[in-house]
């Protein structure tokens, strides 16, 4: 998000993580929920639960990058 702002260039998935926990830890934590998710659900996406679950982590890590970045995702959720 700010990383390349701040000219830090980030080669792997490791160090994105590791960014974003010392930087954004909340926006980390529903992300690595949400990567989760979609491994459960799969190319066939028929969970339901795990599906609706996997929004509500989308939104908040939203809602979270948009604090950082003073942007108002909400008038997209609907």
């Amino acid at each position: 998000m700010h990383a390349a702002l701040e000219g830090i260039n980030m080669r792997g998935h490791a160090e994105r993580i590791e960014f974003a926990d010392e930087r954004y830890p909340e926006v980390a934590r529903a992300l690595r929920r949400l990567r989760r998710n979609y491994g459960d659900l799969g190319y066939d996406g028929i969970n339901g639960e795990k599906a609706s679950e996997s929004i509500a982590f989308m939104k908040k890590a939203l809602r979270k990058i948009g604090e950082v970045i003073n942007f108002e995702f909400e008038k997209w959720f609907e």
